[in-house]
């Protein structure tokens, strides 16, 4: 893990403004220092929030002023694609001194990162010096702030920048060592510097994105064919021919084997009621009517209402009908029917009506004999 140190920039005007903007700071009891630094982890720029711990430490390793009431108070500071910026004695932490620069002209500030995947905290080094340069011009403080008011915004022009800040600025960028014409050739990944290569490899979050390209992101777009080139509608509009299939190019059926194995799984896959529509849905759900003859087509009421006819009937029905009617044996009966003709009938087999029939005394009279037998009688 490897920590950026603050970068100056040229130009005389400019820093005398630093100068004085941070000497009126530094005057005051318990001003703040600005300080800035970067935080990778294995190559890549740490985004978020993380707990950091400052000290001031000399060269001896003696600890002269810390952000908290020991070595283990952190503070929670936001980091921005590896950068983060703080104020050493604001932000809720300790107070600087105002004579600690004095006392200690030489000072080191040593930073720790708290990881929170591996729960370890991290030294952030090498430690960076913190120059006392400042403090030491102290009494030019009044004389500084006023020719900082000088200098207001838009007050620098180019005429004013020395000869050699114009040549830097007006330079074509030629790689040199990669070129000996001193042509301007393309700048490869190898040329570019760790830092500019941990931009380029770091992930683009949402929240790094401009307004408007989260409104070109966010909205929906419909592409119709009206938008599409002409390449892409020809092959919309071409006929799909399977050359491999058929030599002479023409259209031939295509098979399961030749299909590929997503659209396959479509094909053998359930359709849950998940994934049907809105009017198959209503389909489905809806209950069916009865079926009167008035919703038949005519085909189907043509086959109701017509006579069957022998010629109508299949081979094996026209058989059963066409074969006579043997006459029955004893031999075609089932042995359950054979029992019951050859048995014995007792009179526990007889219904109590035809037993009444049997009980009951018959009384006979001539009127209930025939003439012929009257005739025998009297004779």
């Amino acid at each position: 893990m490897k920590k950026s140190a603050v970068r100056s920039f040229p130009g005389f005007p400019l820093l005398l403004l630093c100068f004085a903007m941070g000497l009126s700071a530094i005057a005051s009891v318990a001003a703040p220092i600005p300080y800035s630094g970067k935080v990778a982890i294995n190559g890549l720029n740490f985004q978020g929030d993380a707990q950091f711990t400052f000290a001031l430490r000399d060269a001896d390793g003696t600890v002269h002023w810390r952000n908290g009431v020991d070595a283990n108070a952190s503070i929670n500071v936001p980091v921005d694609r590896g950068i983060y910026v703080v104020l050493l004695g604001g932000q809720g932490m300790n107070a600087l001194s105002s004579n600690l620069f004095l006392d200690h002209p030489e000072l080191y500030l040593q930073v720790r990162f708290y990881r929170a995947d591996t729960q370890e905290w991290l030294h952030l080094a090498p430690d960076q010096r913190i120059t006392s340069a400042p403090h030491a011009l102290a009494a030019e403080v009044a004389n500084l702030a006023n020719l900082a008011k000088a200098v207001l915004p838009g007050a620098i022009t180019k005429s004013m920048l020395a000869a050699d800040v114009l040549a830097d600025l007006n330079a074509t960028v030629v790689v040199s060592e990669q070129n000996n014409t001193g042509q301007i050739v393309s700048i490869t990944r190898d040329m570019l510097p760790w830092d500019v290569l941990q931009d380029l490899n770091g992930t683009i979050s949402r929240s790094r994105l401009s307004a408007d390209v989260l409104d070109d992101l966010n909205r929906t777009i419909v592409i119709t064919r009206d938008m599409l080139p002409a390449d892409v509608l020809a092959e919309l509009n071409a006929t799909v021919v399977v050359s491999d299939q058929s030599t002479t190019g023409q259209i031939v059926s295509i098979t399961r084997e030749m299909l590929p194995w997503d659209v396959l799984q479509d094909l053998n896959g359930t359709i849950p009621r998940s994934r049907l529509s809105v009017d198959v849905l209503d389909d489905l759900n809806q209950s069916i009517k009865a079926i009167t003859r008035e919703m038949l087509p005519w085909d189907v009421l043509q086959d109701l209402n017509g006579t069957i006819s022998r010629s109508r009937l299949s081979a094996d029905v026209l058989d059963d009908l066409n074969q006579s009617i043997k006459a029955i044996t004893r031999d075609m009966l089932p042995w359950d029917v054979l029992q019951d003709l050859n048995g014995t009938i007792s009179r526990s087999r007889l219904s109590a009506d035809v037993l009444d029939d049997l009980n009951r005394t018959i009384v006979i009279t001539r009127d209930m004999l025939p003439a012929d037998v009257l005739a025998e009688l009297n004779a």
